[in-house]
Order: C-alpha cells, then structure tokens, then sequence
C-alpha cells in the first residue's frame, strides 16, 4: 500500500559567496532567540511584563534570522540630508534610493531627515516550496542596531529569490556608525498562500462563551497558553 504523504515544505538559503563566515549565516530564529528572552523560565514568580506575553515570545521565535553578511559602516549628517554606506567587503553593495523614488509614500517619513533609503544586496537567495511566500522584516525583539530599521516587504520565494531590503537610518547629527557582521539584520517569515473568504459580524452567545474559556484557562499566563493553545509552526 503506497501512502501520499504530504510534501513538507522548506526553506533554502543559497549562497552567492563562498566561504562566508559561520556568524553571517542564516538560522531559525529559535536557534538563538534574544538575551531577554527565557522560553523555560517559570513565569508563577516574576511580574507581569512583555517576557509573559505569548504573542511576543512566539513572534521572536518563528522564522529565521539573516545576519549582517559584513561590516557595514554608515556615514550620516542630517543637515545635509546625507547618507553614505559601505561595506568591508567588495563583493557586497549598498546603494542609496534617492527621494524622488518614494515621493508620496509612507517612506517619506520613515527616511526623514534624510534624502534616500538604503537598499542592501544580500547575497542569499531564497527558495521555498511551492505555493509558499515569505515577509521579510525588521527582527525587532532580537538584538538589532538601533540605527537602521528594516522597511517590510513580501516576495512569493518559491518563483522569484532575490532577497534584497531597503532600510531607513534613525540617527541625526553628523557622525560615522559602524555595524558589525552577524548583527541580526532581517527576519524572513514564510506563509502559505491562501485566499480567505472575509467577513465580520456580532459576537454570538457561544462566541461569548468561548472567549471566557480561553481567559480562563489563561489564568496568569504561567505557560498554560503554551500548554493549552500553542501550535508548532
């Protein structure tokens, strides 16, 4: 008897450059989730924080993290609208989109007070099962630079695997920042394409009832999400 298994979707990252170093290679977010973060820490004894809420701590840990592939070193002066990136390496470009590339969109503001937005070229290429796509973000509860931010975007990797990204730089002044090679750059997050049908309605009695259950079962947070709703991604 033949059985039809399901085809288990996956994720490759091609390299375009050889010999890259082991800090600068992608991995499951998982693998090395943030300092904060304690996945088997007893919650019953601490305060309620962020480090409780299930919503974070699954965020930080799906998907996987693409590294700085180099040192990248940004010269800025906010007065002068300037902007100049550069890597260590020859290989690895970063370009400027000037202003007049996003004029009246919601970059505008997300470049300001600067005249472009940085577009890095990775040299990864990312491939994925057919039928699936992934968002590429910024990796916001890992342990990023605080002086660029990731510009989100969505490509459907499993036909087009170029994974490019613009992002904005967030310090004023005039000055030079230096980010270091295997600083967690991106964090990809693969999806299945789906189309939904969309409605929206009053809550019934039974959706009444089952919205305290689940606060109920909840109770404080001590793991019995994990134990009770959580779903292996």
């Amino acid at each position: 008897m033949i059985r039809d298994f399901a085809q288990k979707p996956s994720i490759e990252f091609i390299s375009a450059v050889n010999g890259l170093p082991e800090e600068c290679l992608p991995y499951p977010s998982k693998r090395k989730p943030p300092k904060w973060i304690r996945y088997n820490e007893n919650f019953s004894n601490s305060p309620p924080t962020i480090r409780k809420c299930p919503g974070i701590l699954d965020y930080a840990g799906i998907g996987y993290i693409v590294p700085l592939w180099a040192d990248l070193k940004i010269d800025y002066d906010s007065s002068l609208m300037m902007l100049n990136p550069e890597f260590s390496v020859p290989w690895a470009n970063a370009l400027l989109h000037p202003k007049e590339q996003f004029q009246g969109t919601p970059l505008e503001s997300l470049s300001y007070p600067y005249s472009s937005v940085i577009k890095m070229e990775a040299p990864w290429r990312i491939k994925l099962t057919s039928g699936y796509s992934s968002v590429l973000v910024n990796p916001i509860y890992h342990e990023v630079h605080s002086s660029i931010t990731v510009i989100p975007g969505c490509i459907d990797h499993d036909v087009f695997h170029t994974a490019n990204i613009f992002v904005s730089f967030n310090f004023y002044g005039k000055g030079t920042v230096l980010i270091p090679r295997g600083t967690p750059l991106y964090q990809v997050l693969p999806f299945k394409r789906s189309v939904f049908s969309f409605s929206i309605r009053t809550q019934t009695a039974e959706d009444s009832i089952n919205s305290a259950r689940e606060g109920n079962t909840l109770g404080t947070f001590n793991k019995r999400y994990w134990r009770y709703f959580w779903q292996k991604k």
